[in-house]
């Protein structure tokens, strides 16, 4: 199926835009940028609040990071008692802010690629390598017992909260990182360190699909 290079989706999807700061170490050394010969698509999902990817199934299972036999999943960041709160409220913006605490990693299936219903979305096209390093960045964050397992600390759409590794610094906020993860899967971002979920978006639309590079979606 042809990505799509605007839609619109009816999810709250993942809090990269809202979760609220993140400081995470950098990204590994970029991978290749995507091409004609090399490119697949990747989505960024906005509902004008949070925002965050969705990355096809197989690609995750690679990881070690569950899929709850979804055809593509998505993950989002966040102070982990706001990101998991029912609402979000002034309350909880203030404390993360003075008072963060530990933050999580979202992961939860989708049936498909992610559906035009209500709110944007943006199909963008990366590297194979860059996509598997993106992956792996995301496996990354998760934290995980002595076991090896991940630490799950709620359930929610059929998918996970997870503890993560990175703790809120403000001047770092979570849409910098995603920006960051980005970056080192071989694409272009030129970001300020405040950066909102509406600019991240803006910046990821500037990005070339796969059908503009000229290259069949992989």
């Amino acid at each position: 199926m042809a990505a799509l290079r605007r839609t619109r989706i009816g999810r709250t999807a993942l809090g990269l835009g809202a979760c609220l700061g993140l400081a995470a170490a950098g990204a590994a050394q970029a991978a290749p940028p995507p091409s004609k010969d090399d490119c697949v698509a990747v989505y960024a999902l906005s509902n004008g609040f949070h925002s965050g990817v969705a990355l096809p199934a197989e690609v995750i299972a690679g990881v070690d990071l569950p899929t709850f036999d979804g055809a593509w999943v998505e993950f989002g960041w966040g102070e982990a008692q706001a990101y998991q709160a029912p609402r979000l409220t002034a309350g909880n913006v203030a404390r993360v802010v003075f008072a963060p605490g530990p933050s999580t990693l979202f992961i939860a299936p989708l049936r498909d690629r992610p559906d035009p219903v209500s709110e944007r979305v943006i199909a963008f096209g990366v590297s194979r390598e860059g996509r598997a390093q993106l992956a792996r960045d995301l496996a990354d964050e998760a934290r995980r017992d002595a076991t090896g397992r991940l630490i799950v600390l709620s359930e929610r759409r059929g998918g996970w909260f997870v503890a993560a590794r990175s703790r809120f610094r403000l001047w770092r906020m979570c849409n910098g990182w995603a920006a960051e993860r980005l970056r080192g899967a071989g694409l272009t971002l030129s970001t300020p360190p405040l950066l909102t979920a509406g600019g991240l978006m803006k910046r990821i639309d500037r990005l070339p699909t796969c059908g503009e590079l000229g290259a069949e979606e992989g």
